[in-house]
């Protein structure tokens, strides 16, 4: 299927409604906070990966109010190191 076959796909599912910066069925995506969330997983990734299996808190940019995230500790022994990111 080609570039254009998937967006006439796209124009047809949206009422003719697609734009660069959004688009959807019923509603709409705002492209820019989607990206925000795979910013902030990608993060969250990173900061928890080296400290796998381990109990500890992130905290978090306030928003409405302090936030935090808290990692119980758990068993590795069953991971490889490449798994475990040795």
């Amino acid at each position: 299927m080609g570039d254009n076959t998937f967006v006439r796909m796209l124009n047809l599912l949206m009422d003719g409604n697609l734009t660069t910066s959004t688009w959807g069925c019923r509603g709409f995506i705002d492209l820019a906070h989607v990206r925000d969330t795979a910013d902030n997983a990608t993060g969250l990734f990173y900061k928890t990966y080296p400290k796998l299996g381990q109990a500890f808190t992130i905290a978090l940019e306030p928003e409405l109010g302090e936030r935090e995230i808290h990692f119980q500790a758990f068993d590795t022994s069953h991971l490889t190191a490449a798994q475990k990111g040795v």
